[in-house]
C-alpha cells in the first residue's frame, strides 16, 4: 500500500520505488537488505508522515517589460501562501492589464469603437476576444514547470477554478470581463511537468521548454549576452517567516547548503556585508528583497534580446 501510493506520486511504477527503498534501506543500514520487510496498518500512519512534504510559498520576485513595471516586485507573504498568489494575480495582472489598455492597445481598442455594427459581423465578439488577450499576463519562468507551478499549482486552482462570489463572465463589463474563472484553467502536462498554465488573468510559461535540453540558467544569460548577478541567501536558515524581521546578516555558516553540500567562501560572505551596509539594508526581509531582483533582472534582459533576436524570422501581428 505504501509503496503503491508513492509511486502513484511519482508517477513510477510499485516495484521500481520498492527496489529504490530498498536499496536506500541497505546502503545507510547495516542490516542485511533481506530483513528489508513491509508495514503494518499501525505503522503506516508514521511512514506516510515520514514522505510528507509540505510546502508553502512565502515570496513572488517578478519584472517586465510592461510599462510601469520594469523594475522587479518582490511580494512577501504573511503566513498565507493563497493570499500571495491572490495579490499577484490582482494587483500585478490587473494594472498591467489597465496600462496595456491605455498603452500598447490604446488605438485598437479606439478602432474597435469606431467601428459601426454593419461594418463587422460580430463586434462584441472582436472587442471581447480582445479584452481576454490583454487581460492575460503572460508569466515566464526558468525551469518553473517542474518546481514553481508544481508548488503553487493548489492556490491557482483554488483562486481561479472555484468560482468566487465577485466572478463574473467573460461578456462583462465593456464586453470583455476577465475574471472569468472555470471556463478558462488550463493546464498542460507532459509526464510530471507543467508545460502552461494557462488562467484569466496570467499564462504561466517555461522558456526551457523552447531552449536546447539541459541549457542551464547561466548558459541561457549568457547566450543573449547578459552577465549573470552573484547573490546568495541563507535559505536553510530560514525556518519561519519571522526570521525575515532579524535586523542583521546571519553568520557565514549560515549560508551553508545541504543540498549541494557546499559553503558560502569568506569572499562572497564578505561580499554580502558590503551589500548589506551600501544598500542601506535593514532586515532579512530586505535582503530578501535585494537577492530576488539581482536574480529577476537579468532575465527579463535575456528575453527582451531573445525577441529581438527571432524577431527577423518571426511574424508578429
Amino acid at each position: 500500500m505504501p509503496f503503491r501510493c508513492i509511486a502513484a506520486h511519482q508517477t513510477g511504477t510499485r516495484r521500481c520505488v520498492e527496489a529504490r527503498a530498498r536499496a536506500l534501506f541497505h546502503q545507510w543500514t547495516d542490516t542485511s537488505v533481506d530483513d528489508f520487510e513491509g508495514v503494518t496498518l499501525r505503522e503506516l500512519d508514521e511512514l506516510e508522515d515520514v514522505f510528507r512534504v509540505d510546502i508553502d510559498v512565502f515570496e513572488f520576485n517578478v519584472c517586465s517589460n510592461v510599462p510601469g513595471f520594469e523594475n522587479p516586485i518582490c511580494l512577501i507573504s504573511e503566513g498565507d501562501p493563497q493570499n500571495l498568489v491572490d495579490r499577484m494575480g490582482e494587483e500585478i495582472s490587473t494594472s498591467a492589464f489597465q496600462i496595456l489598455r491605455e498603452t500598447c492597445f490604446k488605438e485598437a481598442f479606439e478602432y474597435l469603437e469606431t467601428l459601426r455594427e454593419d461594418d463587422v459581423k460580430d463586434k462584441p465578439h472582436l472587442k471581447g476576444t480582445l479584452f481576454k488577450y490583454v487581460s492575460q499576463l503572460p508569466v515566464v519562468g526558468f525551469n518553473s514547470g517542474k518546481y514553481d507551478l508544481n508548488v503553487i499549482k493548489h492556490n491557482l486552482a483554488q483562486r481561479f477554478f472555484i468560482p468566487k462570489d465577485d466572478d463574473y463572465d467573460s461578456e462583462g463589463e465593456d464586453g470583455g470581463g476577465f475574471r472569468q474563472t472555470r471556463k478558462r484553467f488550463v493546464i498542460k502536462k507532459k509526464n510530471n511537468e507543467f508545460m502552461a498554465i494557462s488562467t484569466p488573468l496570467l499564462k504561466f510559461l517555461n522558456i526551457t521548454n523552447f531552449i536546447a535540453p539541459d541549457f542551464s540558467y547561466a548558459k541561457y544569460l549568457a547566450a543573449y549576452e547578459v552577465e549573470e548577478q552573484k547573490g546568495f541567501f541563507p535559505y536553510e536558515y530560514i525556518t519561519c517567516i519571522e526570521k525575515l524581521e532579524e535586523t542583521s546578516l546571519p553568520p557565514r555558516e549560515a549560508f551553508y547548503s545541504s543540498l549541494r553540500n557546499s559553503e558560502l567562501s569568506h569572499q562572497n560572505y564578505d561580499h554580502l556585508c558590503e551589500v548589506w551596509r551600501e544598500k542601506g539594508v535593514k532586515s532579512l526581509r530586505d535582503f530578501l528583497f535585494w537577492y530576488n531582483n539581482e536574480d529577476t533582472r537579468p532575465f527579463i534582459e535575456a528575453l527582451k534580446n531573445s525577441v529581438i533576436f527571432i524577431k527577423p524570422w518571426v511574424s508578429i501581428c
